[in-house]
């Protein structure tokens, strides 16, 4: 599959050093080197690869539990099939 989430270490900024968070949400979740620079126990860096590239990044701060009903969130879900496709 082109499009792979997976956990990354905290040792592997340079895997995720390149991404930018817009500057709105900036305010709220910081920036990438920031993540790295606070890791923090408890939560888990993650990187989005398209094929062997990165071209997402977020966290996953375990402790703070799954979303209930409408509340906005982490939910437990089943794994989607995106199929697979050539980059172009």
């Amino acid at each position: 599959m082109a499009l792979n989430l997976r956990p990354i270490p905290a040792r592997d900024y340079d895997l995720a050093h390149h991404i930018a968070v817009a500057p709105d949400p900036v305010l709220f979740s910081g920036t990438t080197a920031q993540a790295f620079e606070t890791a923090e126990d408890g939560v888990d860096f993650h990187a989005i690869f398209f094929y062997d590239d990165a071209v997402g990044f977020f966290k996953i701060d375990r402790a703070f539990g799954l979303a209930q009903g409408p509340e906005l969130g982490l939910r437990e879900t089943e794994s989607l099939d995106f199929g697979t496709r050539e980059p172009e």
